[in-house]
């Protein structure tokens, strides 16, 4: 079992990065980078990171090329009870770098004594959440506890399960029985888990889906600009992970639109959650090359009223031959013609992953 799994060390790599802007790197006991904000270093071979998890010392490195996969910068290691357990290697001037890869280091420890405190916990939330964590990363190491936990809280082992993900946009709402999301899970069912930063998942009954779905569309309406919920398909517990996964997508789906989605409901977005980031951005820069934010806005709006000149100049407030002539543009510029039917295709796939590339960045702030 691995003490930080991938997706952990890719949420610390790009929290630290948003601080400080740098190139940075996670490695695993074996030397190999598993999470990068350079997305085509992972599960790569990384020497010095191996040399660090492997004699415990940092390593600076004053140039580039010095050893294999290393840049300039700074590599520290990782200690959770005394032992190391990773590497966290920052590029750039080692003065500077030096103070940010000792952040990493440190959310790395809070990460991880937060879990284990969740782990070990006597109280009934506590345990909630830490069994839900696990069905979730299926990470079961202890069948007995498991069926132990089902058993003490009701829950069928045959019976048939849904998940539901809520996103919160800000750090306004406190953890604790007075924030509304906490408030609208209560009423839903006492299966639910925190997740750092705003995420929040919960654990329904089959019977619970109509009451759960009214109560979220709710949470979801009243507070529009702050909080975006998604919930998956019914699945039998063994499979649950992947309701978590679909209640996640249909979240990220949501773009200015209504507040919450059911998997379900879902259509292209299925598509476009399945291609990985680094894709995204490269067809992003393939498709829109050269393209203001002004002509990508035009094109968002055309593309909502079904390529309608008409509806299209309404919302924009723009004469019909201004509206003509900017189309004419973007496709001499980018070289594909937004009113021909293939070219509008790629053009309203790129639009929509600029934009929901856009709400993870305004979400990470």
């Amino acid at each position: 079992m691995e003490i930080i799994d991938r997706e952990t060390a890719q949420y610390i790599v790009d929290t630290v990065k948003s601080v400080c802007g740098k190139d940075i790197n996670y490695i695993d006991a074996r030397g190999i980078i598993i999470a990068s904000t350079d997305h085509s270093r992972v599960d790569s071979f990384h020497e010095i990171g191996y040399q660090v998890v492997t004699q415990g010392d940092t390593k600076e490195v004053s140039g580039d090329e010095s050893f294999w996969g290393v840049q300039k910068g700074v590599n520290l290691p990782v200690f959770y009870h005394g032992k190391v357990i990773a590497a966290v290697g920052i590029s750039g001037d080692v003065e500077e770098a030096r103070k940010y890869a000792a952040l990493a280091q440190k959310i790395t420890t809070i990460l991880l004594r937060e879990r284990e405190l969740e782990a070990r916990g006597s109280q009934k939330r506590s345990k909630i959440s830490y069994m839900l964590r696990t069905l979730i990363r299926q990470d079961i190491t202890d069948y007995t506890e498991l069926k132990a936990f089902f058993k003490e809280n009701g829950i069928r082992e045959s019976g048939k399960y849904r998940m539901a993900f809520v996103n919160v946009r800000s750090d306004v709402f406190a953890e604790g029985m007075t924030n509304p999301v906490l408030r609208v899970f209560e009423k839903i069912s006492p299966w639910y888990t925190y997740e750092y930063p705003g995420e929040y998942v919960l654990l329904l009954k089959e019977s619970d889906t109509g009451k759960a779905i009214r109560l979220l569309q709710e949470l979801t309406r009243v507070h529009e600009a702050e909080i975006t919920a998604g919930m998956g398909m019914l699945k039998e517990l063994s499979h649950i992970s992947q309701s978590w996964q679909e209640a996640r997508m249909a979240q990220r789906s949501v773009q200015g639109r209504k507040g919450f989605c059911l998997y379900e409901e879902l259509g292209f977005e299925m598509l476009l959650g399945n291609v990985s980031e680094k894709v995204k951005t490269q067809y992003i820069a393939k498709i829109l090359q050269g393209l203001a934010s002004e002509d990508l806005q035009i094109l968002k709006v055309y593309y909502s009223q079904d390529m309608s000149l008409q509806k299209t100049c309404e919302l924009l407030n723009m004469h019909k031959n201004t509206l003509q002539y900017r189309l004419n543009r973007i496709r001499e510029i980018c070289g594909y013609d937004p009113r021909r039917f293939r070219d509008g295709v790629s053009l309203y796939t790129a639009v929509r992953m600029q934009a929901e590339k856009d709400e993870k960045q305004k979400n990470d702030f």
